[in-house]
């Protein structure tokens, strides 16, 4: 290892493989990105990906203990994708489409070679909503502008008035909770907020606590609504393709929660979502197969102009047929 460069809480600066894995919107503190440069090849007898190999299952083992989800990720060879496999889900219903992208991930884990697997669904959060009891805030006098203001005090401070010295721009001078207690719910639902006849009330009697859970991301692609399951090849075989067809088997055994059979795409998008469940691949797949179809099209355009260039050249139609039939 040459140097490397830590980051946690904050994306690291966009490189050529975050162009489409989008690396730069990560941000909160469950969230780090250790970049590793290592020496050259002069100086190291492995390659890179064969040290990635290497590394992975220790450093998955050490996510493991925490309940953390580790990825070893190379800079790609060629364009980049969202992942080197893809599984784009399509289906009328959130919850469905979650159900089946949790299928189809356990399919992936359990092919053999398939590593890094993962979903863009978040894993079940508690989250606490405060509402404000419009009846007892309006008996009481206070505008539920206020309650909020109290709250956004309580949790990130409040700038109370401007400290002009010598510098060109004044200076906020910000009122907020000593550190331990700063968040912390009691502490919030103690804040007072004056009532309109100057009495002090706690936001504890104008709002009611709520529990639920933190909402779902939600990805559109192509304004059809989309969850995405990603893997990566590590193994005997590495290229991706392999782990793709490989997992095919379990996939198409998966049954979607409306009890149709789950639908299967490869060159082009899924028409019927509100109906049906279906899966669409992506990822390195797609690019070999953009990449074989135009460079088949373009080698059959230049074989049809040699024909007609031969043609012009001898004046007969069978004799270029015969000096071009060992190309192949």
């Amino acid at each position: 290892m040459q140097d490397y460069q830590a980051y946690a809480g904050t994306a690291s600066p966009i490189n050529f493989n975050g162009l489409v894995r989008q690396y730069y919107l990560r941000s909160g503190g469950e969230y780090g990105d250790l970049q590793v440069n290592l020496a050259g090849q002069a100086h190291r007898s492995d390659k890179s990906h064969v040290i990635a190999m290497r590394l992975r299952p220790a450093l998955q083992r050490i996510g493991a203990r925490h309940g953390a989800n580790v990825k070893v990720v190379e800079v790609p060879p060629g364009p980049p994708v969202l992942a080197p496999i893809v599984a784009e889900i399509y289906g009328p219903d959130a919850d469905g489409r979650r159900t089946v992208a949790r299928q189809v991930r356990e399919a992936l884990a359990a092919t053999e070679g398939v590593v890094d697997t993962d979903d863009s669904a978040i894993a079940d959060a508690p989250r606490k909503l405060l509402l404000v009891e419009r009846g007892k805030a309006a008996a009481a006098g206070v505008a539920q502008a206020d309650i909020v203001a109290a709250l956004r005090a309580g949790l990130s401070g409040e700038s109370v008035t401007w400290l002009r010295d010598a510098s060109k721009y004044p200076t906020p001078v910000i009122m907020q909770l000593p550190p331990e207690r700063l968040g912390e719910l009691d502490t919030l639902l103690q804040m007072p907020v004056r009532s309109a006849s100057g009495k002090l009330v706690a936001v504890r009697e104008l709002t009611r606590v709520s529990d639920s859970l933190r909402e779902q991301p939600i990805y559109h692609k192509d304004l059809l609504p989309v969850n995405f399951v990603v893997a990566d090849m590590a193994g005997k075989l590495d290229s991706p393709l392999y782990g793709m067809f490989a997992a095919r088997a379990a996939v198409q055994r998966i049954a979607p929660p409306n009890g149709a059979a789950l639908q299967e795409y490869f060159i082009s998008q899924p028409q019927d979502t509100l109906r049906a469940y279906a899966i669409k691949w992506d990822g390195e797949w797609q690019i070999t197969y953009e990449t074989f179809r135009d460079m088949g099209t373009a080698y059959a355009v230049g074989l049809v102009l040699i024909y007609l260039l031969v043609v012009a050249q001898f004046g007969s139609y069978l004799t270029p047929l015969i000096i071009m039939a060992p190309i192949r």
